[in-house]
C-alpha cells in the first residue's frame, strides 16, 4: 500500500526490532506501522546491536518501507557480555562435575557479592540516567543529521530506557522542533529507575524536569502516570493519556483451540528478582486442586533463581517454561489458554502501570488472573470491565482460594469473560495511533 504522508516524525527509541522483541517494543512498532494512515511518515533512530538475547525477526516484516537509522552504543559490550541464563532442572545439578558445582556456589556467594557491589557503584554513579546513557554520544549527532536530511517536523521519544528523552530534548532545543515525550513507565518516581542513592535520584529528577517542561507534549499509558506528571509540573494542558492496546492484524491465523482436558494458565513476559514466583508456588502447593488437571505455562525469560524454584518444587510437573518466543507465538499461547496471568508488585510502580500484554489478553478473550495491587490501575481496570480476578501478589491464602475458585468454575463450564466489542475496540492499536497523530498535528501547528 502506498501512503502519501505530508509530515515526518523522528522516533527516537532504544529497543527496536529485529534485535529485540518482547512487550516493551510493541507500542512503538504499532505506532510506526499505522502512523502513515494518519498523514505522518515515521523515521526511526535506534541503537545498532546484535547481541541481545530476545530478537524477533517477525516484527520487522510489519515495518517494510520504514526508514530506520542505527547508531552504536559502545557500553553494550560491557553490559551484555554475560547473557542471561536459565536453569534447566534438578538433573542439571546432579550431572555437573564437582568443579562446576563449586564454581556455581562461589558465583552465588562471594563472587556474586563483589559483582553486586560493583554494579551498585556503576548504576548509581556512572550509568545515568540509565544504562543506555552512552548511546547519546552517537545518537545525538545522528539525530541532528537525520532532522536536517529528512526534513523532520516533530521529534518523538519513548521510554524506558529514558536516555532517548534526553537525546530528543537536546535535539529539539538545537533545531527548534517540537518534542513529544511518551512514558510507557514512570521515570523519577519509579522505584525501578530512580535508584538507591540521593545522587541518582537527584539526577533523574533534574533530567525529567528539564525535558518535561521544555517538551511540546507529554503522553503516558495510564491516567495515574498522567496525573502524576501533570501535578508535579502543573502541565494539565499538555499531558495526554494514550493506553496501550492490541493489533487486530496480529491475531490473524492464530490458533484459538484450548486443550479441553486441562485447566491451562499462561503467563507471558519476564520473571526475575523484582517479580518472584515464590508466593504463587506456595499458594499452589497448598491448594486442593487435582494437579493432573492443571498446567502453568511461562512464556518469556525466567531468570535462573526463579526457574530453579520451579524445578525444585514438588509440583514441578505442572509447569512449563518456554523461554522467549516471537510475538506471533506468544499470541498463540494466549489464545490456547483458559486463564492469562499477570504478576505485578507495588515496588515495580505497580499502582500506576498496566502492562501492555493485558490489552492483548483482552483481545484473546480469556479471563485474567492478576496477582497485583487491587487499588492500582491494573486492579481497578479488571474490576471495572469484569476481566477476571485480582489478588494481592503476596497474599498466599487469597491466591490459593482464587486458584481453587477458578478450577471449580472451569470444571463446571462457567469460566468465561464477557468483554463487549465496544470496550475491546477502544484498545485497538490502529485507532489509538490516530490519537498520537492528533498530538503531532497539534504541536506541529
Amino acid at each position: 500500500m502506498i501512503y502519501l504522508a505530508s509530515n515526518k516524525v523522528l522516533i527516537i527509541v532504544y529497543d527496536f526490532p529485529p534485535f529485540i522483541g518482547g512487550g516493551g517494543v510493541m507500542r512503538t512498532v504499532k505506532y510506526t506501522r499505522y502512523l502513515r494512515e494518519y498523514g505522518w511518515e515515521p523515521v526511526i533512530l535506534t541503537v545498532g546491536r546484535r547481541d541481545y538475547y530476545m530478537p524477533d525477526e517477525d516484527l520487522s516484516r510489519e515495518l517494510e518501507g520504514i526508514t530506520v537509522y542505527r547508531s552504536k552504543d559502545f557500553m553494550r559490550y560491557i553490559r551484555y557480555k554475560d547473557q542471561p541464563t536459565q536453569f534447566t532442572g534438578p538433573a542439571e545439578m546432579s550431572q555437573r562435575p564437582l568443579k562446576a558445582r563449586i564454581k556455581k556456589y562461589l558465583k552465588k556467594t562471594f563472587i556474586k557479592d563483589i559483582k553486586k557491589g560493583l554494579n551498585f557503584l556503576r548504576d548509581e554513579f556512572l550509568f545515568l540516567p540509565d544504562e543506555s546513557f552512552a548511546w547519546a554520544l552517537t545518537a545525538l549527532p545522528k539525530a541532528l543529521s537525520i532532522i536536517n536530511k529528512e526534513q523532520i517536523d516533530v521529534i518523538y521519544s519513548t521510554s524506558p530506557p529514558h536516555t532517548p528523552h534526553v537525546i530528543a530534548g537536546i535535539a529539539a532545543f538545537m533545531t527548534s522542533k517540537p518534542h513529544v515525550m511518551d512514558f510507557r513507565d514512570g521515570w523519577s518516581d519509579n522505584p525501578i529507575f530512580n535508584g538507591k542513592t540521593p545522587f541518582r535520584r537527584g539526577i533523574n529528577r533534574y533530567l525529567e524536569k528539564k525535558t518535561v517542561l521544555k517538551a511540546a507534549a507529554v503522553i503516558t499509558t495510564t491516567k495515574s502516570l498522567s496525573e502524576n506528571i501533570a501535578e508535579k509540573y502543573s502541565l494539565d494542558h499538555k499531558v495526554t493519556t494514550i493506553f496501550n492496546g492490541y493489533d487486530e492484524n496480529s491475531f490473524t491465523g492464530i490458533n484459538t483451540a484450548v486443550e479441553p482436558d486441562f485447566l491451562t494458565f499462561s503467563y507471558v513476559g519476564g520473571i526475575g528478582r523484582s517479580r518472584p514466583l515464590g508466593f504463587l508456588l506456595k499458594a499452589l502447593e497448598g491448594a486442593t486442586l487435582p494437579k493432573d488437571k492443571v498446567r502453568f505455562n511461562f512464556v518469556g525469560f525466567v531468570d535462573e533463581d526463579e526457574t530453579e524454584k520451579v524445578f525444585l518444587s514438588p509440583l514441578k510437573s505442572v509447569f512449563s517454561i518456554s523461554g522467549p518466543v516471537s510475538h506471533h507465538r506468544a499470541l498463540g499461547y494466549m489464545t490456547a489458554s483458559d486463564i492469562l496471568m499477570v504478576i505485578l508488585y507495588p515496588e515495580e510502580d505497580g499502582l500506576k502501570v498496566i502492562p501492555g500484554k493485558v490489552f492483548e489478553y483482552i483481545r484473546a478473550g480469556r479471563p485474567i488472573l492478576a496477582l497485583a495491587p487491587p487499588e492500582g490501575e491494573l486492579g481497578k481496570m479488571i474490576v471495572k470491565y469484569r476481566l477476571g480476578f485480582v489478588v494481592p501478589p503476596r497474599d498466599i491464602t487469597k491466591i490459593k482460594e482464587t486458584l481453587e475458585k477458578i478450577y471449580t468454575l472451569w470444571r463446571d463450564g462457567q469460566l468465561d469473560t464477557c468483554v463487549s466489542d465496544k470496550i475491546r475496540f477502544g484498545f485497538d492499536r490502529r485507532r489509538l495511533t490516530g490519537d498520537l497523530a492528533r498530538v503531532f498535528d497539534k504541536v506541529n501547528g
